[in-house]
């Protein structure tokens, strides 16, 4: 063989393996986007504590929640009608969904009891125990459920 040769397929592999290497990094910072992208798109939401010890306080809400009693939960309420862990607020598939964990008092959405996970909206009031909090975008107070336009 020619040694013209040679070198032109040495080149050939060499760009070859280059465009391999690039299109692989491509793929990798394509995945860490869509991932961050899937991290980014969990809504500012809050629960505004409207009845029960400490009314007016906010607790901001991450992708996933625990509601209750124990210091383990993200959301810690310290109030004897509410079970050490006492229900699971996730946030997926673009929707809030709260799931009930065999507390002994209940939890309740608008006054319907969750037996199953069921979704919220903002504006929705959810009793646990004898704990009231409202679903808000806001920090603010809500002063009129958020889901509804007023009137004009």
């Amino acid at each position: 063989m020619e040694p013209s040769i040679i070198v032109l397929v040495l080149r050939i592999l060499i760009v070859s393996l280059l465009f391999a290497f690039l299109g692989y990094i491509i793929s990798l910072l394509r995945r860490d986007m869509a991932h961050q992208e899937e991290v980014l798109l969990v809504p500012p939401a809050h629960f505004f504590l409207a009845e029960g010890p400490e009314v007016g306080q906010v607790f901001q809400l991450a992708e996933t929640n625990l509601i209750g009693r124990a210091q383990t939960c993200t959301i810690q309420i310290n109030e004897p009608t509410i079970s050490a862990v006492h229900a699971r607020l996730t946030y997926a598939n673009t929707q809030w969904l709260l799931e009930d964990l065999g507390s002994r008092n209940g939890t309740y959405i608008n006054d319907i009891p969750v037996e199953e996970p069921m979704p919220l909206a903002y504006g929705d009031r959810i009793r646990f125990g004898s704990v009231m909090v409202v679903l808000t975008a806001r920090i603010d107070p809500p002063t009129q459920p958020e889901n509804t336009l007023p009137a004009d």
